[in-house]
């Protein structure tokens, strides 16, 4: 039987490979009816390919779907002038991985943004024309290893390797971004629909909470002392569950950082396959903070396939992680991912001794008993959310045994009446 908590070795993974194709089958039929108001627009939904699904799916991409292209169609195929917006802005989302695939098309425009810049979402570079070229329409072409781009009366021409980072570029046009990259996952930068979650949305859902609204600053290139706690942390994770580490190197693609202590960490279905989480200097959080945000990305996947719960949002219930209310989602979310950081200690405290994992692991074990409790008594399951809960609940029984045998005197249970 498949099972949903231990990672996926993403080998063949049905969940992550299903939830990727139904997103992108979705995209493919909005941008054939994009295309079809006229038949001289570029026709993106046929450049589409299979194959190249799970490379394509950039959490920017994600949000751009969710936030401008799908209501767009609230009330029916939008007009010729909308319709040429979005193919304008879908074309800076998949351009450079088509090309580096040898794919899309030969030519394509793309339009600066406020500060005269062009970001491509996992790109290491940006094409920066200057305020001056704010907004305007600028026309890449490819032609073998040369990449053509024309703003207005200026041409240039750049490498495409120099345009995707991979090699070192002279070229003034090219602002080089300070990611730091681990298996595949990229550490820092921003884009300007990440820009506008943080700077709007993001401060709204937390004000939402009852709390004073923040700002969320992100940290766009990482500072080479701070790389150390991002490559130790990725390091330790590979080492000590490596199937952890394969699973979230194939389905997560970017961490932003924050330059914030408003929050520790999140992941938000609007940037699927993004971890959003603020920089301390604690390799322990980090690595613990890095396994708790993995486990929110698999289990959005599970919600893309299958409700898991009938319970509505509007039924709210204690959390053992929050003082409000909350519904029974955010409740399951929280079993889910503090069942793996369960497994995480037990993994890590015979790898790596620290004085902390003991205590650590209690009262996580004792927050995990509650929210079976919370959901035995109150969540209403589909099939599908009932063999994950019965799972849940098979690892939470191996995991007190487990911890009761390494430490005798302390149980999960006593932490619950002592607190």
């Amino acid at each position: 039987m498949f099972k949903f908590v231990q990672p996926s070795e993403m080998k063949n993974d049905f969940v992550y490979t299903l939830m990727v194709k139904r997103r992108m089958e979705k995209l493919k039929h909005h941008l054939q009816a994009c295309a079809e108001q006229d038949a001289g627009l570029l026709r993106w939904d046929s450049m589409l390919r299979e194959e190249h699904y799970r490379m394509l799916l950039h959490p920017v991409l994600v949000n751009w779907m969710d936030t401008r292209l799908f209501p767009a169609f609230q009330g029916g195929i939008p007009e010729k002038p909308v319709s040429e917006r979005l193919l304008e802005e879908f074309a800076r989302l998949v351009l450079i991985p088509l090309w580096r695939h040898e794919d899309g098309p030969d030519a394509a425009v793309l339009r600066t943004d406020a500060e005269g810049v062009v970001y491509f979402p996992g790109c290491a570079t940006a094409v920066d024309l200057g305020v001056e070229a704010k907004h305007m329409r600028v026309t890449f072409a490819k032609t073998g290893d040369t990449v053509w781009i024309a703003a207005g009366e200026r041409r240039c021409e750049v490498g495409f390797s120099e345009l995707t980072g991979e090699k070192k570029t002279d070229a003034s046009i090219l602002r080089r971004l300070g990611f730091y990259e681990h298996g595949g996952i990229q550490f820092g930068g921003s884009d300007p629909l990440v820009e506008v979650f943080l700077e709007r949305e993001l401060p709204e859902i937390i004000q939402s909470y009852g709390k004073e609204k923040p700002s969320f600053p992100a940290i766009r290139s990482v500072p080479l002392a701070d790389i150390w706690y991002y490559e130790k942390a990725m390091d330790l994770i590979k080492t000590v569950w490596p199937q952890m580490y394969r699973e979230a190197s194939a389905h997560v693609r970017t961490v932003y950082l924050l330059d914030t202590q408003e929050i520790g960490a999140l992941t938000h279905n609007l940037f699927q396959g993004a971890i959003f989480m603020s920089h301390r200097s604690d390799l322990m959080w980090t690595t613990e903070n890095l396994i708790h945000e993995f486990g929110h990305a698999r289990l959005d996947q599970l919600f893309e396939l299958d409700d898991l719960l009938l319970n509505g949002p509007d039924e709210r219930y204690p959390s053992p992680w929050r003082e409000d209310l909350r519904p029974l989602k955010g409740v399951l979310h929280g079993l889910f991912v503090f069942v793996r950081i369960g497994l995480w200690y037990e993994l890590v405290e015979a790898a790596v001794p620290h004085a902390d994992i003991s205590s650590r692991r209690q009262r996580v074990l004792a927050q995990i008993g509650q929210a079976l409790d919370i959901l035995s008594q109150h969540a209403r399951w589909t099939a599908f959310g009932e063999q994950l809960f019965s799972e849940l609940s098979e690892q939470y029984d191996r995991l007190v045994s487990a911890a009761a045998a390494s430490n005798p005197t302390s149980s999960p249970e006593g932490e619950i009446a002592a607190g």
